[in-house]
């Protein structure tokens, strides 16, 4: 079981420092947003005091797995019973270490695992919710192979701000887990963008 746990601790914060964050809910007219600059109250370039201060909710110091990345990344805490798709997900806070701001969040289904059915469940109704707020995605890939990458599904949205990515991740045969992120795009991501 603690393999297990490192596994999906270390999938959740490589997951953080590729993304860029930031979702933000559809305008009153039910149109699309042109860009995201966080997730809910919390905005890209935030200290952690002004994060913990925008984002209402029951907090907690991230566990050594959450917190190490060899990524210009930190994890110093985690936001406790987000519900997302009617289940709870945990939220992992990524602060840049060169300038201690906020460039990425990443929302995890958390321990234990979902089985596959369940997962690929729960997957469908985040995308079908985030469809709701932010559009068709850029890119999406049903029940990938495995060949090619650690996910089952895959769903990707580019904003000029933040890149959003919803993920079934496959750590074994028999059981998911789904994350959320929302990240500052990479050089690589704004060069896609404008292709």
């Amino acid at each position: 079981m603690a393999n297990v746990r490192i596994t999906v601790c270390a999938i959740a914060v490589c997951c953080l420092s590729a993304l860029p964050l930031a979702a933000q809910s559809p305008s009153q007219t039910g149109e699309h947003p042109q860009d995201l600059y966080g997730w809910r109250n919390a905005r890209w370039a935030m200290s952690e005091h002004e994060v913990k201060s925008a984002v209402r909710g029951r907090w907690r110091t991230a566990t050594k797995e959450e917190r190490e990345d060899e990524r210009d990344l930190y994890v110093p805490f985690v936001l406790q019973d987000i519900e997302l798709g009617g289940t709870k997900f945990i939220g992992l806070f990524g602060f840049s270490k060169t300038d201690r701001r906020l460039v990425a969040i990443t929302l995890h289904s958390g321990i234990p695992l979902i089985k596959t059915a369940g997962a690929t469940a729960l997957f469908n109704r985040l995308l079908d919710d985030e469809q709701k707020q932010l559009g068709v995605p850029r890119k999406i890939i049903r029940n990938n192979s495995g060949h090619t990458g650690f996910y089952a599904d895959y769903a990707v949205w580019r904003f000029p701000s933040t890149v959003v990515e919803l993920t079934c991740v496959r750590p074994n045969d028999s059981e998911r887990a789904v994350t959320l992120s929302y990240a500052v795009p990479s050089e690589a991501d704004k060069q896609d963008r404008s292709r």
